[in-house]
């Protein structure tokens, strides 16, 4: 008998995958920032200009304009028409190895800088890293977000990453034993990514003050787009452009703080931060039916949003710490509210007029319920004689009270 061939089964179809980003960036307190960085919906990249090169900026070299244009042609190559487009290169990973050459080979300004750029293709993203900046893949855990994969440092020693470099002939020919790091020498990497899955891209400015595990505390806290729409809350998912801002400000708290334990000072053995540019790119995998599409949103608003929510919860926190911390003072105001005359009196014969006067404040500031206030919307207080305005994050915003008269 002869056998009919089996019928190949046909794939599952699957949604298309794009990247939600969004980067933020923070320059160092002091100097030029030379970071660089792009975003587009299937690649992402960074660029670390090396800050030494300012002393040579009479011959030219300019590491800022060098980053720049590196993220510029490497972003081009990765564009349908690209040299590393998807139908001129196999893998992601090789796409992204492609890009960077390509920005490597039509830079045209003089300087120095570390290079990250990352691919996205179907579901799976390559990277090609060379220095000191890098990236890192999480995913949703029952246990928090996890890191799946993360870029190791390219260093020649200590502080002195592999980097891109481009120099006038005139340097080079005063250096002529100088090795300079080439494209070809960046590492490449590869992983499947799912819906849910959020990349962080970043410069040094970010490793080297922040810990993983104090990068996976602020991540908990998001909420992404896919598990936002499988519980009715597709409105309320955390906006990368919030995530990226996060990550850029805990880095610059730590990078100023001279007696923090980062990453940079456990290698250096010295004690404090490190300050420097601090570059963030956060990118949410999500499919090309998510509803409503990421692009189509109103970000300025949804960020508006949160930080008034924010503002919100500081503020009644502050308030339960000034009242929990002075429960004397709001029990002697009730008790001189219902003594009336008799207890102002009594107070005045111990405190005296002026003090009298700002003791009564500090109590009604403390217990708005008592004789000649009432309440005005959230957080809000009116006097009956007059309108004020509370302090925005103030600890002294509850004694901006009007005088009693």
């Amino acid at each position: 008998d002869r056998l009919l061939p089996e019928v190949p089964s046909l794939p599952e179809d699957k949604p298309m995958l794009r990247l939600w980003a969004a980067a933020h960036v923070i320059k160092k307190p002091h100097g030029a920032c030379e970071d660089a960085s792009f975003v587009d919906t299937h690649a992402l990249g960074v660029a670390d200009g090396v800050g030494g090169m300012a002393e040579f900026a009479r011959h030219g070299v300019d590491a800022a304009k060098y980053a720049a244009e590196l993220m510029a042609f490497s972003c081009e190559a990765l564009k349908p028409e690209g040299p590393a487009s998807a139908g001129k290169v196999r893998s992601a990973a090789e796409r992204a190895a492609v890009a960077l050459a390509h920005g490597e080979s039509h830079a045209l300004a003089y300087g120095a800088s570390t290079v990250a750029v990352l691919c996205l293709q179907g579901s799976q993203i390559g990277v090609a890293n060379l220095g000191d900046s890098g990236f890192m893949l999480l995913r949703s855990s029952p246990q928090g977000m996890k890191v799946l994969v993360k870029s190791t440092e390219q260093q020649h020693w200590f502080n002195c990453s592999y980097q891109l470099t481009r120099l006038p002939q005139k340097l080079l020919r005063r250096m002529p034993n100088l090795h300079l790091d080439k494209a070809i020498d960046c590492e490449l990497y590869s992983a499947d990514v799912h819906e849910g899955d959020l990349v962080i891209m970043f410069s040094d400015g970010l490793r080297d003050n922040l810990h993983d595990h104090e990068i996976l505390g602020i991540v908990d806290r998001a909420l992404p787009p896919a598990q936002a729409d499988m519980l009715g809350l597709l409105g309320k998912y955390t906006p990368p452009e919030a995530i990226a801002k996060a990550l850029a400000l805990a880095a610059e708290e730590k990078s100023i703080d001279p007696t923090a334990r980062v990453p940079f000072a456990e290698t250096s053995k010295c004690l404090g931060g490190k300050p420097d540019d601090i570059t963030v790119l956060a990118a949410w995998v999500v499919s090309d039916e998510t509803k409503p599409h990421p692009d189509a949103l109103d970000m300025e608003e949804l960020l508006e949003e949160m930080e008034l929510a924010e503002a919100v919860e500081a503020a009644v926190a502050e308030a339960a710490a000034i009242e929990a911390a002075a429960p004397e003072a709001a029990e002697a105001a009730e008790a001189a509210a219902e003594a009336g005359e008799a207890g102002e009196e009594g107070i005045a014969e111990t405190l005296g007029e002026e003090d009298r006067r700002a003791f009564l404040l500090n109590a009604f500031s403390r217990n708005p319920s008592a004789k000649g206030f009432k309440r005005e919307g959230k957080g809000k207080c009116k006097e009956h004689r007059g309108p004020r305005q509370l302090g925005k994050r103030s600890s002294k915003r509850v004694r901006r009270v009007a005088n009693l008269k």
